[in-house]
């Protein structure tokens, strides 16, 4: 498995060799892991091209793109290359050829490579962004209790707040309140130490929305030629908004909207180490029936077929119960606070009912059925993988029973 794994690297490798040789016109940049602009290595051969320089390659492109960028990061991350196209905003009338390369397991990077092309983005997509972006660095002036003493025009473009609203005024509650306690303990490091103190938190906008920033925290307090902390602020939104695009996607089920297999047995693993972890109980839902409907409507059918199951479960499950998809046309549901296997059985039976009515879909009418096994934790430190495993089980008894009815666990057998 390993030098399958080293040849598939090696061919990734020589990929971005030929991409680098072939398009000396290109911009380039190494990322990490998290998306953030690095240096490239020296191992990676660069053929005259230019950086691209920033905090990350996504702040290049005009928001439109940023999708689809992600996407082929996603795809880059998954099989080792991704290729799309992007329009950036110093020239959004010309498509980018955009290259992610894998190149993590040998140069520690992933490789980003955006190729000139002559094709034209039609007029109307062209002019969709603003013709003057608004400022990502801005500065305040502050003494040593946080009282703003003065600030520049990027900031009042960033945030709405003129320099009359903030001079004299102490700013703190424009910190998002999960955020001050940090905000307050950097500063107070920042005092003490007299180093330079970064910190990413949220602040406020005039509008009342927030964006996500970096901070960083300059004490020049009883300087000859100065006497106040500098407070430098980069707009850090789009990344955060890519991030958590990445972190969806790594834990949501693109078609149903659900939790994905990953996610859901995380959060269970997770409810299970909390010391009320008895009162936690899984419905294991398979649904009866489905791949006929695959077989006569198509998959497309299906497709819907599942998006509209994910919905009834939805409604029929109570407020902080979860519900992933396990794969296929299983479905995982995670309950929580549950006093005992009534209520466990109860909740399983309405999500039974729910799936027993008709579907109306594009292509025609679905009749389904749910089979539905049903496992309660108990004051033992039970697994995860355990505690569905039972479920598993019972829903396999259920489908014999043939009527859509849920059956409940046995209990743990132990020596």
């Amino acid at each position: 498995m390993s030098s399958t794994v080293d040849q598939h690297s090696h061919t990734v490798e020589l990929a971005a060799e030929a991409l680098l040789r072939e398009h000396p016109d290109a911009l380039v940049c190494g990322l990490a892991s998290d998306g953030l602009i690095v240096g490239i290595p020296k191992s990676v051969p660069l053929w005259g091209q230019a950086a691209i320089e920033g905090r990350a390659a996504y702040d290049v492109v005009v928001a439109a793109d940023r999708k689809a960028m992600v996407d082929v990061w996603l795809r880059a991350k998954r099989v080792g290359a991704g290729e799309g196209k992007v329009r950036m905003l110093k020239r959004p009338s010309r498509w980018m050829t955009l290259h992610f390369l894998n190149l993590l397991e040998a140069d520690n990077i992933m490789l980003c490579i955006l190729i000139p092309t002559d094709e034209e983005a039609d007029e109307e997509v062209a002019s969709e962004e603003p013709q003057a972006a608004a400022p990502r660095f801005s500065t305040l002036l502050e003494d040593e209790g946080g009282t703003v003493l003065d600030s520049d025009e990027a900031f009042t473009q960033m945030f709405g707040y003129t320099a009359a609203e903030l001079i004299g005024q102490h700013v703190l509650d424009q910190i998002h309140p999960d955020d001050q306690a940090r905000a307050v303990e950097g500063w107070l490091t920042m005092l003490s130490t007299r180093r330079t103190h970064q910190m990413r938190c949220r602040r406020k906008r005039k509008d009342g929305s927030w964006m996500w920033i970096d901070t960083t925290l300059h004490n020049f307090l009883n300087q000859p030629d100065r006497n106040h902390v500098l407070v430098e602020i980069i707009d850090v939104s789009a990344e955060m908004a890519a991030l958590q695009e990445l972190e969806k996607r790594a834990t949501i089920d693109t078609l149903t909207q659900c939790s994905n297999r990953h996610s859901i047995l995380g959060e269970l693993e997770r409810e299970l180490e909390q010391g009320d972890s008895a009162h936690t109980a899984v419905i294991y839902l398979d649904l009866d029936g489905f791949k006929a409907v695959n077989d006569t409507l198509g998959h497309a059918a299906g497709d819907e077929l599942l998006v509209l199951v994910a919905e009834r479960l939805t409604v029929a499950s109570r407020d902080g119960d979860d519900i992933g998809r396990l794969g296929g046309d299983e479905f995982l549901v995670l309950l929580r606070g549950i006093p005992g296997p009534d209520v466990a059985m109860h909740a399983a039976q309405r999500m039974c009912e729910a799936i027993g009515n008709s579907f109306e879909l594009s292509s025609g009418t679905a009749e389904l059925r749910a089979s539905a096994g049903v496992a309660c934790a108990d004051t033992d430190a039970r697994t995860g993988e355990e505690l569905v495993q039972r479920a598993d089980a019972a829903m396999y008894r259920s489908k014999d029973q043939g009527q859509g009815l849920p059956v409940l666990a046995e209990g743990p057998h132990r020596p």
